[in-house]
């Protein structure tokens, strides 16, 4: 059975957002040590910032459309994208290079997926790890949250904790057989 696509309950109105927005600015206050001084500095931040994002879609659709192929073009969108993350102190993300390119971040990991070999996901992959290494030394200096880089670092950037170490290729030897095996870890001890 096919699903339906319509919405089945009415937008919202300004009035009924409005109202939504207040309860939550007001739910939120908990997560705040001084709420009222909190609340005005993070107010005005999280205005500039969808601030940003409106104007950033209200251009989307008078932009010349860039494709995924055409890695030149890619790279140099990227570059000035750079350029403006250093001119602006900004730290750079995929999330923002997909908005510079005209497409999402989905878009672009669909795109990896399809063509992993590509240049294109090559020199995107090689940003990502430009970006990663950007956010790691901007928090290792203080120029950022330590903390909040970490969990960036992880979530998109697959770092982890630990150490991982790529085994030596006659370790990776599949080929080795029990008696090997047992021979070769006869020394551990059973417990």
């Amino acid at each position: 059975m096919a699903r339906k696509s319509m919405i089945t309950k009415p937008p919202k109105t300004d009035e009924e957002l409005a109202t939504q927005m207040q309860e939550r600015k007001l739910s939120n206050n908990r997560f705040y040590k001084n709420a009222a001084e909190m609340r005005e500095i993070n107010d005005a931040q999280l205005s500039k910032l969808i601030d940003i994002s409106l104007s950033g879609l209200q251009h989307f659709e008078e932009r010349e459309c860039v494709c995924l192929t055409d890695t030149e073009t890619i790279k140099q969108i990227s570059m000035r994208y750079l350029d403006k993350c250093r001119e602006y102190s900004v730290v750079p993300t995929l999330t923002d290079l997909a908005n510079a390119l005209g497409s999402t971040r989905r878009t672009l990991y669909d795109f990896f997926e399809r063509e992993p070999k590509h240049p294109t996901t090559i020199w995107i992959r090689h940003m990502q790890d430009v970006f990663s290494d950007i956010l790691s030394r901007s928090a290792l200096t203080g120029a950022t949250a330590p903390i909040p880089s970490i969990f960036v670092l992880k979530s998109r950037y697959g770092w982890s904790e630990g150490t991982n170490i790529i085994p030596d290729k006659a370790e990776a030897d599949d080929s080795l057989s029990p008696d090997t095996i047992m021979e070769k870890y006869s020394d551990l001890p059973d417990d």
